[in-house]
């Protein structure tokens, strides 16, 4: 049996402090391994009556996680009901980069046949320009089922393409509940540049920093005779 624990050590319903300064190292990377609780910036905003909060949950299977040991989730269960809670990130400098990208993984537990009964659970992803900024709707996004396990649920990607250039810029994934006992995860979460550009030569590539950035970038390139063909 797996072992869990919930962080809840950091929780405000206020905006995040501007005296943060922004991340501007790019790639950005989250995969929530670094404690038990919230890393540093990202802030689980008060849950509202309905139980939901964002927290790490830690399993000692690695396998229930997309990786690793840790994974953000809501919890502890919510009641029937439309039940919300939002995790937001810390301030990015979105005009570091040409074409940001929002790259993550999420795991919905409710299935489809809940879904065909309205009990739906889903994860909505909002950015907005600044602390005092309002929020603004990137994707509302539902389960994957696993169609080789008939009533199981499976991690999913999502690609989003961010729209904002500031520098401080944040995101927030909101978990909305309908279903006592079904939870909502998200793991490994990346903003990278999609517009990269090679300004010096020779160039080689050992694909031995950052892989899935690197895999990402090389994706749409063609091979011809084994080589690779630069347009």
């Amino acid at each position: 049996m797996s072992a869990m624990l919930w962080s809840a050590a950091v929780l405000a319903s206020s905006p995040q402090s501007s005296s943060r300064k922004a991340v501007a190292t790019f790639p950005y990377w989250e995969d929530f391994e670094s404690g038990e609780t919230l890393p540093d910036g990202w802030v689980a905003e008060a849950p509202s009556e309905g139980g939901l909060q964002w927290g790490i949950q830690v399993f000692n299977d690695a396998l229930s996680a997309l990786e690793g040991e840790k994974r953000a989730g809501v919890g502890p269960r919510g009641t029937e009901g439309d039940n919300r809670a939002m995790l937001v990130s810390p301030a990015l400098d979105l005009s570091l980069l040409k074409q940001p990208v929002l790259s993550f993984y999420r795991y919905l537990t409710a299935d489809d046949n809940m879904s065909m009964l309205g009990y739906s659970d889903t994860l909505n992803v909002y950015y907005r320009e600044s602390s005092e900024a309002e929020w603004q709707l990137l994707s509302a996004l539902t389960g994957e089922a696993n169609l080789a396990v008939p009533g199981m649920m499976q991690w999913a990607s999502a690609d989003i393409s961010l729209p904002s250039s500031s520098a401080q810029t944040q995101l927030a994934f909101e978990a909305v509940s309908k279903i006592a006992g079904k939870s909502i995860y998200i793991d490994n979460i990346e903003v990278y540049d999609n517009a990269v550009t090679i300004a010096e030569f020779p160039w080689e590539e050992h694909f031995e920093n950052n892989p899935k950035s690197v895999i990402r970038l090389w994706g749409d390139c063609p091979l011809v005779s084994g080589s690779m063909l630069l347009a």
